[in-house]
């Protein structure tokens, strides 16, 4: 799980074990600067990431659920989902809360890729 206040000055976020894990952190850190998070994007799917957290807060949307790969502590591209929601807003009506989900669905991704293979082969 991942909690962010997207509208503090510093853009951090609250983090759990397992993400911490995944990005390669030390064990007691609980925030995050948002710019850790970001640059574990993969390039080629930068746009459609920024873009979700961009209409969570120009207010076009107040959710997102996208797919995108991650760089993790291992060194490896991964396939995560990514679920984020407003939970809060400021008195300008900006979103001030934002709680997250991300979750590897590497494996998945993977499964639905040989079963595409092989339906083409046959």
């Amino acid at each position: 799980m991942v909690y962010g206040n997207t509208r503090s000055k510093n853009e951090q976020i609250l983090i759990n074990d397992v993400l911490k894990k995944d990005i390669g952190l030390e064990e007691q850190t609980l925030l995050i600067e948002a710019f850790h998070w970001k640059k574990c994007i993969h390039p080629d799917d930068a746009e459609i990431v920024y873009e979700a957290l961009g209409s969570l807060t120009n207010q076009t949307r107040t959710s997102f659920d996208i797919e995108h790969r991650f760089l993790f502590s291992n060194g490896r591209y991964e396939w995560v989902r990514n679920y984020a929601i407003v939970l809060e807003y400021d008195l300008q009506n900006n979103p001030s809360k934002i709680l997250g989900v991300q979750q590897n669905i590497h494996n998945y991704k993977q499964t639905i890729h040989t079963l595409e293979t092989a339906k083409k082969t046959t």
